[in-house]
Parts: C-alpha cells; sequence; structure tokens
C-alpha cells in the first residue's frame, strides 16, 4: 500500500489481530511461535498456523517478520533451528533475533533470509548498529531510548534498515538490560516471561526509611508519536513499528488505520501536515495509560511520561460524580462525554480501588446522568469512558471480513477460433497465464471490449484487484459469460499458488547445530582464580589477594590519572587491571573517556555494550564480554571467543547444571554481589524529587543520599544514580552469595569466579574475598544482619 519505503509494521498476537492489521493497511507484521518468542503469553501460532499466515499476507503484499528474539538455552537449540527451518521453508520474510550466536548460525544455515536485531539487543549507537551490519544483518530495532536527533544521525551513517518504535507500551527499563522480573519471581524478560514488575506499586524512601514518594514509580505511559511522522520519515527510518502484540484486534485496527492515514497524508501534503484531535482521542479510548507521550524523541526522560497514579486502561475523562447517595446507591455525574448503551465507565475513589459499571441510557456531552453504584463513592470523584462500545463495534467491523486485496495488471488475447488467453501479473515478478474454451465467432450479439473486462474484473471475494486490464480481440467474437467466469476464477488460483510457491524456500539441512553442542567427555576442571568488580577507586587496595587475578573497575568519570596510578598498584600486587565500561553509552556527540585509555597501563575493558565492541576491535588490549550481552548459551560464547575476545562473563540468569555446558577458555561467572536489575533513563529520584528537565539532569544531581525503592512484600531494591549521563540503575536488595556453593562452584569448568561490589565497605570487600579465595565458609560473617540469595544458581528461569 505504500511504494515510499516507509514500512508500516503491526504487531499479531492472534487471527482477528492479523486481518485488522492487514485490512486496516499495515505494509508487514510481526509475530511469534507458541514457542521461541518473546511474548510468551500471547496467543501466538502454531507451526500450521504459520503456514496460514503467511500465505495470506503474502497474498496480500504483507511482509511477515518471525519473532525469535529471546534467550536460548542450549538443550533449546535444536528444537529452535528445526522450527527456524520449518518458517524458512514457508517463506518467513526475516527472523527477529536477540541472541546473538543464534544470530550469525541463522545467518549461515539460512543466508537468504533477512535478519533483524531486536530492541532486546540494546543497540543505542552508530557503533552498536555498525557492529551488526559488519555481521550481515538487514535491520536493526533501535533502543526505545533514543531521540529523534540520535536517529536521524545513526541513519544517515549506515547502509542498514532502522525501525523505531512509534506507538504503545515503553519498557522502564532498556530492553534487554531488565533483570527484575526474573531475579523477583524466576519468570525471565530475556526469555519472553516478563511478570512486568514495572506496573506494580512502589514507595522511594531514603536511607533513613523516609517516604519520599509512592505510586507505580515504574510505570511509563504509552507513547503516540503522530505528530512526529513527518519527521521521522525526514530522519531516513525505514520502519514503524506498533507494539503490542498481546493487545486485543481493536487496539490493531485503531492504530494502524490512524498510522496509515497519516502517513500517506504526510505523502499527499507534507506542507500542511497536521493531526486531528479526534484521531488522538480515539486512539485513546481504545487504550492508554493516563494519556500519552511522545517517549524519547524530543525529550531525556522526565516526570510527564509516566503513569505513577494507574498502570491500566484509563479510557478518557468523562465527567466528575456530584452527588451519591450510600442508600440507594444512586450516582450523579456530570459528564463531558456523550455516552452510548454498552459503553463502560470508571470512577476513581480516592484511596480506594477504583468501581465502574455499564452504561444502558444515551446522552450527551454535558448532561446530568444518573447510574447505579455499588461500591460507594464520594463528590467529586473522576469518571473516565473506559469502553466506547460504538467505537469498539466500528473497529470490529473492520476485521470481520478480508477486504484487502493486492493490485495485480492483466491482458486478455480473444481471437476467434483460437482458445481465450488471460495473463495477470504483479509487480513482484509473478506472471501467470492461462487458457479457456476456443472463442466463438457470433451469431447474435458478440462480446463487448467492456463487457469482457467487466467480467474478467470481478475478483470479489479473491484477494487480488486487477488495477488495469488491456485487450487485444476481434469485434465478432463471443464466449457465454460462465466460460469467461471460470477462466477468472482458474487464472486466479493459478495466481495464488504462483506467489505462494515464488515465496517458498528448500528446507536446510542441518547435521549439527553448531560446534560446541553434544560435546562428550568431561570438561577439566580448571583451577579457579577470582576477578572483583568494584565502584569505588578507594577500594581498590582492599580487594589484593593471592587469589586475585583481575581487577575491574567502573569508569565513574575517575580521570585518565587514577585509571594509570590504579594499574600500577594491580601490577605491583601481580594482578591485570581492566577498565569498566560503562553498560550504556549516551551522549553521542561526545568523546567517551574511555576512548582514551587506550595508551595507558590497563591490561583490558570489560565490554557491555556491541557498540563498545565494535569501537575496540582494533585494541591491543585485552577485551571481556559482561553478561550484558545476555551471553546464554554455548552458540553465543562460541561466538564472542571467535571474535577475539579474552573472555565471557555467563548470564547470572543461567542455572547451575546450564553453567556446566560451556567450554572455553576465560569463562567468568558471578559467585557474589548485588545484580543490577534495570538501567534506566527515568531516574525516579530525578522524577519525583529532582524536578528533572526535559533534556536531563535535575536539582539532586550528584546528590550524595542513597534512595531506595520498596515493594508490596517491603523487599527494598537500592538506586544508584549516575548523573554523569543522567541514567539511574536499580539493584536487587539481596547479593548473590554462593559461598555454601564452592564445591559446585570449583567443578564447572569455567576459569574465573567474579565478586562485584557495590555498596560494601572495605573490611566487607577484604572479608568477602578471604571467604572466596581460602575457601573457607567460616571466615564469612553476616555483615551489618544482611540477607543474601543464590539467585538463579539452582532454580534457574523459565
Amino acid at each position: 500500500m505504500n511504494n515510499r519505503n516507509i514500512e508500516l509494521l503491526a504487531p499479531v498476537g492472534n487471527k482477528e489481530s492479523l486481518i485488522a492489521a492487514v485490512n486496516n493497511g499495515c505494509d508487514a507484521v510481526y509475530l511469534g511461535g507458541k514457542a521461541f518468542s518473546a511474548r510468551q503469553y500471547a496467543g501466538n501460532f502454531s507451526v500450521e498456523e504459520m503456514e496460514e499466515v503467511l500465505d495470506y499476507c503474502h497474498l496480500r503484499n504483507v511482509k511477515v517478520y518471525v519473532t525469535v528474539n529471546t534467550l536460548y538455552k542450549e538443550k533449546e537449540l535444536e528444537s529452535l533451528f528445526d522450527f527456524l527451518n520449518q518458517l524458512y521453508r514457508l517463506g518467513a520474510d526475516a527472523f527477529i533475533v536477540q541472541d546473538l550466536g543464534t544470530a550469525v548460525k541463522i545467518k549461515e544455515y539460512f543466508p537468504n533470509i533477512d535478519i533483524h536485531g531486536s530492541t532486546q539487543m540494546t543497540i543505542h549507537d552508530l557503533n552498536g548498529v555498525k557492529f551488526l551490519e559488519e555481521l550481515g544483518f538487514k535491520r536493526v530495532v533501535l533502543s526505545r531510548e533514543m531521540s529523534l536527533e540520535e536517529i536521524a544521525y545513526i541513519a544517515k551513517n549506515t547502509s542498514m534498515e532502522i525501525e523505531v518504535f512509534v506507538h504503545g507500551a515503553l519498557c522502564f527499563s532498556y530492553s534487554g538490560q531488565c533483570l527484575m522480573s526474573s531475579m523477583i519471581g524466576g519468570r525471565s524478560g530475556n526469555r519472553g516471561r516478563c511478570a512486568q514488575p514495572c506496573r506494580l506499586p512502589y514507595n522511594l524512601a531514603d536511607a533513613k526509611n523516609k517516604h519520599i514518594a509512592s505510586g507505580y514509580l515504574l510505570s511509563p505511559k504509552d507513547i503516540q508519536t503522530l505528530e512526529y511522522i513527518p519527521q521521522l520519515i525526514e530522519s531516513g527510518v525505514t520502519s514503524f513499528k506498533i507494539e503490542g502484540r498481546m493487545k486485543r484486534p481493536e487496539y490493531n485496527a485503531s492504530v494502524v488505520n490512524t498510522y496509515r492515514k497519516y502517513i500517506d497524508q504526510y505523502f499527499l501534503n507534507q506542507k500542511d501536515y497536521s493531526v486531528d484531535y479526534n484521531d488522538i482521542k480515539n486512539l485513546a479510548q481504545v487504550f492508554n495509560r493516563g494519556g500519552f507521550s511522545k517517549g524519547y524523541l524530543g525529550q531525556h526522560s522526565g516526570r510527564d511520561m509516566m503513569s505513577f497514579e494507574s498502570p491500566k486502561h484509563w479510557g478518557i475523562y468523562a465527567g466528575k460524580v456530584v452527588q451519591y447517595n450510600s442508600s440507594t446507591k444512586k450516582c450523579v455525574i456530570d459528564t463531558v462525554e456523550p455516552l452510548e448503551p454498552g459503553d463502560g465507565i470508571e470512577i476513581w475513589r480516592k484511596g480506594k480501588e477504583n468501581t465502574g459499571v455499564a452504561i444502558s441510557k444515551s446522552s450527551k456531552g454535558g448532561e446530568r446522568i444518573t447510574v447505579f453504584i455499588k461500591d460507594p463513592v464520594q463528590k467529586g470523584d473522576l469518571v473516565y469512558k473506559t469502553k466506547d462500545k460504538p467505537l469498539l463495534d466500528a473497529l470490529k467491523k473492520t476485521y470481520e471480513k478480508d477486504v484487502r486485496k493486492s493490485t495485480v495488471f492483466g491482458h486478455i488475447k480473444f481471437k476467434k477460433y483460437i482458445p481465450i488467453l488471460l495473463q495477470l501479473w504483479d509487480d513482484r515478478n509473478n506472471f501467470i497465464e492461462v487458457e479457456g474454451s476456443i472463442v466463438q465467432e457470433a451469431q447474435n450479439q458478440a462480446l463487448t471490449e467492456e463487457r469482457l473486462k467487466s467480467q474478467i474484473s470481478k475478483t470479489g471475494n479473491t484477494p487480488f484487484n486487477i488495477e488495469s486490464l488491456t485487450v487485444d480481440m476481434d469485434e465478432d467474437g463471443y464466449l457465454p459469460i460462465g466460460e469467461l467466469n471460470a477462466l477468472r476464477r482458474k487464472a486466479v488460483e493459478k495466481l495464488e499458488k504462483s506467489i505462494i510457491n515464488n515465496t517458498r524456500r528448500s528446507f536446510v539441512n542441518i547435521k549439527n547445530v553448531d560446534g560446541v553442542l553434544n560435546q562428550e567427555g568431561t570438561p577439566d576442571i580448571k583451577e579457579k582464580s577470582l576477578s572483583i568488580l568494584l565502584r569505588d577507586i578507594d577500594q581498590l587496595e582492599a580487594a589484593f589477594h593471592p587469589k586475585v587475578k583481575r581487577i575491574y573497575l567502573e569508569m565513574n568519570q575517575y580521570s585518565i590519572e587514577k585509571f594509570q596510578k590504579a594499574a600500577e598498584a594491580c601490577h605491583e600486587n601481580n594482578i591485570e587491571f581492566f577498565a569498566a565500561l560503562p553498560r550504556i553509552d549516551v551522549n553521542y556527540k561526545k568523546e567517551k573517556l574511555w576512548y582514551n585509555l587506550e595508551n595507558t597501563l590497563i591490561d583490558g575493558y570489560l565490554i557491555r555494550t556491541y557498540g563498545q565492541a565494535y569501537k575496540l576491535k582494533n585494541t591491543c588490549k585485552k577485551r571481556m564480554a559482561d553478561y550484558t550481552f545476555n551471553i546464554f548459551n554455548p552458540l553465543t560464547s562460541q561466538f564472542w571467543m571467535t571474535y577475539g575476545r579474552e573472555g565471557v562473563t555467563l548470564s547470572p540468569e543461567l542455572n547451575y547444571e546450564e553453567l556446566k555446558n560451556f567450554r572455553g577458555d576465560g569463562i567468568e561467572i558471578i559467585g557474589y554481589g548485588y545484580l543490577p536489575l534495570m538501567t534506566t533513563q527515568q531516574c525516579i529520584i530525578g522524577n519525583t524529587v529532582g524536578e528533572k528537565s526535559l533534556q536531563g539532569f535535575c536539582k539532586n544531581r550528584n546528590d550524595q543520599k542513597s534512595y531506595k525503592l520498596i515493594d508490596r512484600k517491603g523487599e527494598a531494591f537500592p538506586i544508584i544514580q549516575d548523573c554523569s549521563s543522567c541514567l539511574a540503575v536499580i539493584y536487587n536488595g539481596k547479593p548473590i552469595l554462593l559461598l555454601n556453593e564452592l564445591d559446585k562452584l570449583v567443578s564447572l569448568p569455567v576459569d574465573y569466579i567474579r565478586l562485584d561490589f557495590v555498596f560494601e565497605s572495605a573490611q566487607d570487600i577484604k572479608t568477602i574475598i578471604e571467604s572466596y579465595g581460602n575457601c573457607n565458609k567460616v571466615l564469612f560473617p553476616k555483615i551489618k544482619g544482611q540477607e543474601y540469595t543464590k539467585g538463579h544458581f539452582f532454580r534457574g528461569v523459565e
């Protein structure tokens, strides 16, 4: 439907949503299978259903991208590649992938299909894009935290296709860097099973437990970017992505139809581009969380992007309660919106759960109405219309039957005494021709060209619309109308088969998924060394111990001189010294401090982003790939080994049995430490007490006070602000402690046990290192009554 290289990409969770998206004008859809998808709680599709979807879409000139954008355990890889092989054969247009090792193998085994880098890869700078470009990715889905300026800069400096989210839900954390769901309940967001902890209530408190703020502090509003469509098109974006595979079909119908309207409007009349408020209002009526934000396109972050009051669908404001009789349950409401039978309203009660009712009578906006409300409400309580039945009914009609058609062209040869010939083709190199009955000489009334065209063009319920039809005919020829109808049906069926067959591929013969699976024999038990991660350079000396062979120091804006001195001190104690690079590299125009470490005495880098990996591909220093790359299976660890890395830190979501399956030198696992659960641009302190500006930073910048989130169960989650970049990190309140499992740690085929220190004192650090270094469980006391967790070492994740 759009020939200007701007793709409107719609989410699909079930058949109804598919039809809604296609009928309302999408150019492509993305969907997942029953397994291996990042929305495991959506309806999703079996392989048989996938075949129907692919054929349905391809006949209507709609592309299909299959999401296999989760992390895979070693035992799942064989089944995954069988699944991919089936979808490859059936004609999927692209695979959307998070797991890097899997992506590389897909490219090796299935060279004729496009690979898209999922937003779960946390690609947020040009170097990260270039990393994927070198590996043969066709497209990258950028992190949702990107500004319009950053998007344009990337698009203009790469040949890769750029995809951005334009509508729908935002994650509070950078996608791909969230461990909160898995640590709280064992459901990994990286494996498509997010329990959505960001939609739960929290309290914000200081170190003395003084209450600062409360509410749904991690719940962002959904984004709506209609006003930004011209700028996004002009920036060089390829694909406009709508979020919502778990939303109802009416949502898809509304959002796809609206964005289709405004993309087309832009190309028809760029100078007079404007957005009708009623269209935004209808989008909000279908789904919103306290209104919409424009996301990060024009601002760094801020309170106005958040929905602290409720994480659920709000609907639109419909009026206020003016009177309530607790005896009769009659509630009088001054309305500002029209209401119809079947509409639903919800009344927000102060300090209590909302209550609601279905409307049974029509009323106009501005009228005073009376409804019966069982739960007590008060004068002044706000009323929202959460369901608009006429709107939903209208949207439902758009997917009750198929109306989307592909444009085809035709030619008829209608000559006496030879069979009638019909040719049909499209602009995708599909061409067919069929013969019918022999054309007779007309005895009475000959077939006119107009009647011949009219009859052949009656494509009815087929997926085609014949846009133009040329005729080469004898004026005195004749065939019965039934013969023309039969010819048309035969041609349409042949064209459908041609289109479907042209999307099919051959199965790939996959003998072994990779060179590291199904390894035989028992791995060598390696002598374990300790590696240490520090935030505070002043604690460096506390980390010196004979078993410690490497120290990573977080950048934290320390000067080059301080890194130089730290490296010297480590070397005097026969310890390697690495710079731990930022988990998120923002400020694309600004040269990073770590760019200038190459000529220092540091031994290497702990690399956390794909951009850093690309930037440092020619370094003379050692490189360790951190667990921020979500290294979850031997395919991915093997990739990093062959890419020239010193080693890898495996995902902390892996359990003991899964850790046994890795092979190679330089493998590291987390043995102790507070895990960062979320890295976010939405600093909670800035959003509540800091009066954060649109461009980031707040009056609490570089404030040394400690803050923590407290959930419904009383669990605390410390927050560390990175005020140099206006980011924040939420940590688990309980550090991982595997001291009692040292025998199992020692048995694993890894080289390093890493101890991460974030909040500990120098004395605590000494004690913990000595306990691990000397394998002495007795030495380790409880520090200040601290509780600990074994993390996923035994339970793993779903």
